[in-house]
């Protein structure tokens, strides 16, 4: 097949889904037990192809055979679930909005204090520490990431010194 016909081909099966699903919603309008929502317009979409021109009568067919895979309750879209959040969140105060945003984004752990274990190495000496960097650079490197140089520096006892090239001035 040309790519023209395919084109034309796709053309018509979209053209054709977009007339079938007109016909849905019209034939919900007359079937009001059967609620107008996504979970249920999927199940005719599972059950029905709608590429091939559906007429209300496969409709009704349809549903005499996937009665009890309908839901029963309204089932919102994910537009009509953020634009409910948002409106509920608009009327909440302050001070509760930022307890929200801390309870959705907890804050990163603190780097307070080196573990004495990292990825099953024992890390609780400068020795040990010395070791994993002669051994295991790539660990020693994420552990230095993870919880700073400061702190690794600490542990192994060194101190920073002066820097190189500083000049100092003099009491003469």
């Amino acid at each position: 097949m040309s790519e023209l016909k395919q084109d034309r081909f796709t053309e018509g099966l979209a053209l054709q889904e977009k007339r079938s699903l007109a016909v849905y919603k019209g034939w919900l309008l007359k079937h009001p037990e059967v609620r107008d929502c996504t979970a249920n317009e999927k199940a005719f979409r599972e059950y029905a192809d709608f590429t091939d021109g559906l007429v209300e009568a496969d409709f009704d067919f349809t549903l005499s055979n996937i009665r009890e895979r309908l839901a029963l309750q309204y089932v919102p879209t994910e537009a009509e679930i953020v634009a409910a959040e948002n409106k509920h969140r608009k009327s909440l105060s302050l001070p509760t909005l930022q307890k929200l945003a801390r309870d959705e984004n907890p804050a990163a752990p603190q780097r307070e204090q080196l573990p004495l274990v990292w990825q099953d190495i024992d890390v609780s000496t400068a020795a040990a520490l010395k070791q994993l960097a002669k051994t295991n650079i790539r660990a020693f490197k994420a552990l230095c990431s993870r919880f700073g140089t400061d702190l690794v520096n600490e542990r192994l006892g060194a101190t920073k010194s002066k820097p190189v090239g500083r000049s100092i001035t003099l009491n003469l």
